[in-house]
């Protein structure tokens, strides 16, 4: 005689409402079964989607910091092309008063007259010309730190952008673990209908 098996609900030869329930348990046990192990596929490349979106916005990050390194770069040589510009001009017109005071001294033949007007010329030109250069250096200065800003600024994004990825990599598993998890515990349930 065939012994009862509580799981199935069979008893011999015969086939109780016990083993069509049981039945019907197994067969939806190995559906869900399925149906987990299909959320995997759809689980990686929804991760992979998304480091892939990272990937870019990575790729975007570095392309604007080479931009912005460029613009840097040549607002500076403009920078200084203004200060060679601004500091011919003054020498050019600092030689042009040099002879005409060359000229008028030697038509007056005075070696040694100075003439007060053209000695304080001098000196406010000289003045300018400091002051260029001093603008020119703070000038230099504030560029150099607004590249220094511009610079922490992308490190600290890159910063950023490790720390998501290394989020998405915790979440993702997560994620699988869940699903390990659920096809441990579906596969347990299956087999105490075996």
């Amino acid at each position: 005689m065939a012994k009862w098996h509580p799981a199935s609900g069979k008893w011999g030869f015969f086939e109780t409402s016990g083993s069509k329930q049981a039945k019907k348990a197994t067969n939806q046990l190995q559906a869900q079964l399925l149906d987990v192990e299909n959320r995997r596929e759809g689980l990686e490349e929804y991760f992979s989607g998304l480091r892939g979106l990272n990937q870019r916005e990575n790729e975007i990050a570095i392309e604007n910091r080479d931009i912005e390194l460029a613009q840097q770069r040549i607002a500076s040589e403009g920078s200084q092309q203004d200060y060679l510009s601004s500091l011919e001009n003054f020498l050019t017109s600092s030689y042009n008063i040099g002879s005409e005071s060359d000229a008028r001294v030697s038509r007056a033949n005075l070696a040694t007259r100075i003439d007060p007007r053209e000695q304080f010329s001098l000196q406010q030109r000289r003045r300018g010309i400091e002051q260029t250069a001093e603008a020119q250096r703070l000038k230099d200065l504030s560029m150099g730190q607004n590249m220094a800003a511009s610079d922490l600024a992308f490190r600290q994004r890159l910063i950023g952008q490790e720390r998501a990825d290394l989020q998405l990599g915790m979440e993702e598993t997560r994620a699988q673990q869940q699903l390990t998890d659920q096809l441990f515990q579906l596969r347990e349930a299956l087999n105490q209908y075996s």
